[in-house]
């Protein structure tokens, strides 16, 4: 039962209230089509009574399948076939459930789905891609397997669902200093150890201005490793342009001075009137293992 407010069609029906003792609020259209439901947990349902969401509040739309909910804990969900009551239950029988997650709590965004299964039964999510707090985007896995502490725009894909392997594209910008070498990518997971075997296979893209942008250097290499630290570890130029003065003097592949583990370098010419003012962007993309 509700309070019904009712909008009609004819001069005698063209509003009606009926009230009761239930706490529940309806909106009708068209001489008593119910058209918004809101419930005595405030939850709104546009179309349909919404389920029990036992947390937070929701706006549910149309035949128990579609939501926003909030959490009232940093958390916003846009869900389609669920909805959350003492854990996630599918709103119907043989739809597949899908969840897309603003904050989480801790400045994450993720996207989940399921499979379709029966109305009211636990729902089981799989996450399948996620933003975390630090920008990193990875797909079919929930940690960063790469330590990218200060190094822009990560992207990771897990392997066959073997979170310490995985296929990555991430971009870093380090600034040109006159004379010195800079360590432009490290291979590290977020503990600081090698990812895996410590094993690399890809392609390291190399664009390095220097201070007036008159000069500038940029190349792409290819990148191979056995996973013995530098021993068996070649980078090998592909292709190469330079404009004006060169302000690099070297691109090489080093211990990274911590684990044994491989970090990519840049040495600039010791000219300060080409070098000093400018910044390097290097990207890499392949296969850690």
């Amino acid at each position: 039962m509700a309070s019904i407010i009712s909008a009609g069609t004819t001069s005698g029906t063209a509003l009606n209230m009926t009230g009761d003792t239930s706490g529940v609020l309806q909106l009708a259209s068209n001489n008593g089509t119910t058209a918004v439901t809101v419930d005595t947990s405030q939850n709104v349902g546009i179309g349909v009574v919404p389920p029990t969401w036992n947390t937070g509040n929701a706006l549910f739309i149309n035949s128990r399948g579609s939501a926003i909910w909030n959490n009232g804990a940093g958390n916003t969900s846009l869900v389609a076939g669920a909805y959350y009551n003492s854990g996630w239950k599918y709103s119907n029988t043989s739809t597949p459930a899908n969840r897309f997650d603003l904050g989480n709590g801790n400045g994450t965004t993720t996207w989940s789905y399921a499979a379709g299964g029966t109305i009211d039964s636990a729902v089981t999510f799989t996450e399948a891609m996620r933003i975390d707090s630090s920008g990193n985007v990875l797909i079919n896995t929930t940690g960063a397997y790469a330590n990218f502490t200060n190094y822009n725009r990560s992207a990771m894909l897990s392997t066959g669902g073997n979170t310490a392997y995985g296929s990555y594209s991430f971009t870093n910008q380090v600034s040109a200093v006159n004379n010195s070498t800079v360590t432009a990518l490290r291979f590290l997971n977020p503990a600081g150890t090698i990812i895996g075997t410590g094993a690399i296979s890809g392609v390291v893209y190399v664009y390095v201005s220097g201070g007036s942008g008159a000069n500038a250097y940029n190349a792409t290499y290819a990148l191979i490793s056995a996973g013995n630290g530098t021993t068996d570890t070649v980078l090998t130029l592909i292709n190469s342009h330079v404009r004006g003065t060169n302000p690099v003097s070297s691109v090489q592949v080093a211990n990274d001075g911590v684990t044994g583990g491989i970090a990519v370098t840049i040495t600039y010419v010791n000219n300060s009137g080409v070098v000093n003012g400018g910044y390097s962007v290097v990207g890499f993309t392949g296969i850690l293992y």
